[in-house]
C-alpha cells in the first residue's frame, strides 16, 4: 500500500515492482540512472503517483527511430 504525505501517493521498489512487472534491481538501477526522479523516504526509494503517471505516459509515446 502505497504512502500518502500530504496528500500524494508514494510507491517503494516492491509497489512498483508488482505494479510494472519490472524487477526490483532493475526499478533500483531506474532511481541512480535517473529514468525515475524518486526521493528516498526511510532509507529506500520511493516514486510519486505524478511520477508514475509520467512515465506510463512517456511509455506510450512512440519512439522515433531511424532517418526521418
Amino acid at each position: 500500500m502505497p504512502r500518502e504525505i500530504l496528500g500524494t501517493k508514494y510507491y517503494n521498489i516492491h509497489e512498483l515492482s508488482e505494479l510494472l512487472g519490472i524487477g526490483e534491481v532493475t526499478l533500483r538501477s531506474y532511481f541512480v540512472r535517473g529514468i525515475f526522479k524518486g526521493k528516498k523516504l526511510s532509507n529506500s526509494w520511493h516514486l510519486s503517483e505524478q511520477d508514475l503517471r509520467n512515465y506510463m505516459d512517456m511509455k506510450d509515446t512512440p519512439v522515433k527511430r531511424g532517418k526521418s
